[in-house]
């Protein structure tokens, strides 16, 4: 049960944090709502909504010990819950090199990097 509450208490926090950030973004601020997933490789936003959810089951029980699990389903939980209420991902950060992301996309990714550099450097002790 301590487990539990240290994995849902910072995911919670996140995903909260990063819906109120899409909440303002898409009253006050240019943003486009992306209904694929992965460069566009899903049309469908129930069939986004599907393997998201399918994602984050999997990301919960192969990385249920780590510690940044948090990062990695508070930004996922987010991008789900930016498709049920927006119909697809509030996207607000244009680079010009990248495609338009939005706040979850960066957590997630740093939480990937931060997991995989752990995972390198317990391998190689």
């Amino acid at each position: 049960m301590k487990r539990f509450a240290r994995v849902l208490l910072p995911t919670l926090a996140i995903t909260l944090f990063l819906q109120a950030i899409s909440f303002i973004v898409s009253i006050y601020f240019n943003h486009s709502l992306n209904n694929q997933i992965i460069f566009g490789l899903v049309g469908s936003n129930l069939i986004a909504i599907i393997v998201s959810i399918l994602i984050l089951v999997a990301v919960i029980f192969i990385f249920w010990s780590d510690k940044y699990l948090f990062l990695l389903a508070g930004g996922i939980l987010s991008n789900i819950l930016d498709r049920l209420f927006y119909y697809g991902v509030v996207d607000y950060i244009q680079l010009s090199f990248w495609p338009t992301l939005n706040l979850a996309d960066i957590i997630i990714f740093l939480g990937a990097c931060v997991i995989l550099i752990k995972t390198i450097k317990k391998e190689s002790r």
